[in-house]
C-alpha cells in the first residue's frame, strides 16, 4: 500500500517502505514485490522495520512511511480516507517468494505420524474457505461477532481485500506439493 502521491511501484525511488521485522513475511513480500515489479528502483528504496501493521498505517498517515505491507483492516481504514494505492499482493509475485509466503509447513516425520489428522484439518480449513467465497454477508456477520471492538464499517472492505487477493485456496486447486 502506498501514500496518495506514490501511485505505482516505479515511483518508489527515494521512498521509505515499512515492514514488520527483519526476516518476516512482510519484509520478504515488500522486497520481492519491488525487486520483481520495479527492479530499477530496488536499490533506491529504503526498507524500514516497524512492528505492527496499525503503526505502519499511522506512519503512512503521518508521512513517515511512503509505502508498507499492511493487514487488510489497516488497508480498509486508509481506503476510507481515500487516495491510498494497493501496489501489489502475494498473487503478483512470480518467484519462489510467493510459494514461501503462501504455504504451510510440516516435517515428513510429523506428516507420516499424523496424516489422518492433518488431512482432516485441511478438509476442515477448505470448508471454511469455501464458505468464505460463497457468502460475504455470513463472513461479515461472523467477523462482527468475533471482533466486536473493530470498526464494523470496515469489515466489508476487509472481505473485499481478501476476496480480491484470493487470500484463501479455492476447492479443486492443486497443492504446490503433494
Amino acid at each position: 500500500v502506498s501514500r496518495p502521491e506514490v501511485p505505482s511501484l516505479d515511483q518508489l525511488a527515494g521512498k521509505r517502505i515499512g515492514y514488520h521485522a527483519p526476516g518476516s513475511q512482510t519484509e520478504i513480500f515488500a522486497r520481492s514485490l519491488v525487486r520483481e515489479k520495479a527492479p530499477e528502483v530496488f536499490d533506491k528504496v529504503k526498507f524500514l522495520a516497524l512492528e505492527e501493521s496499525s503503526r505502519r498505517a499511522q506512519a503512512m498517515e503521518a508521512k513517515r512511511l511512503d509505502a508498507s505491507s499492511l493487514e487488510a483492516i489497516n488497508l480498509a481504514q486508509l481506503r476510507k480516507q481515500g487516495g491510498y494505492h494497493e501496489l501489489g499482493t502475494w498473487a503478483d509475485l512470480s518467484s519462489e517468494a510467493e510459494k514461501v509466503l503462501g504455504s504451510a509447513w510440516t516435517t515428513e516425520d510429523f506428516y507420516d505420524a499424523n496424516k489422518d489428522r492433518l488431512s482432516e484439518f485441511v478438509r476442515s480449513m477448505q470448508g471454511g474457505y469455501d464458505r468464505f467465497y460463497a457468502d460475504k454477508d455470513a463472513w461479515v456477520a461472523l467477523a462482527a461477532k468475533t471482533l466486536p471492538d473493530v470498526d464494523q464499517t470496515l469489515l466489508p472492505g476487509v472481505y473485499d481485500v481478501y476476496r480480491k487477493q484470493a487470500m484463501y485456496p479455492k476447492a479443486g486447486t492443486p497443492a504446490l506439493t503433494p
